[in-house]
């Protein structure tokens, strides 16, 4: 069985409209999102938020701006492109486990990600990549049982070859 995943890109404002912040339910604030990619695949903390934390990070330190949310939009639904992965109007109707939002600042803020866990109706991660990376990375000696995507290689960003 999968664990699905939905990815949603919100501004950050938005989440000044609510006491919980960043640790919002996605239901009441989807209507601000630039995207709902639903994940078929692999959506749990340890793996898709990894994925999510690592893509950030190497944006991040290869100068990348996280400047303007369309844009950002549009290049993680091109990097994280694969057959199951589709876009919806909304993440209500498609039975997924988590939710995670990438809060963005126009203006080039480090972006802060949030997990919501559907099932249970919390959230269960809300800060930066490195603190996610941090939170859910593998102890060293189960690190070769995890693939995690090698970004300079996928997206050809690597100047040694």
């Amino acid at each position: 069985m999968s664990t699905r995943a939905n990815v949603l890109v919100i501004e950050r404002k938005w989440a000044e409209d609510f006491e919980e912040g960043f640790a919002v339910d996605p239901v009441d604030i989807i209507e601000k999102s630039y995207i709902n990619m639903y994940m078929h695949h692999d959506g749990y903390p340890t793996w898709r938020g990894m994925e999510l934390a690592n893509w950030i990070e190497h944006k991040l330190n290869a100068g990348w701006s996280f400047a303007d949310c369309s844009r950002v939009t549009a290049q993680l639904v091109h990097d994280f492109h694969y057959n199951s992965q589709y876009l919806y109007p909304n993440h209500v109707d498609v039975d997924t486990n988590y939710t995670y939002i990438l809060w963005l600042k126009p203006g080039g803020h480090e972006p802060w990600i949030s997990i919501w866990n559907r099932y249970t109706k919390t959230c269960e991660f809300v800060g930066k990549a490195e603190k996610l990376v941090k939170k859910y990375k593998p102890k060293a000696e189960e690190l070769d049982k995890w693939d995690y995507t090698d970004w300079n290689y996928k997206l050809k960003t690597n100047v040694d070859g």
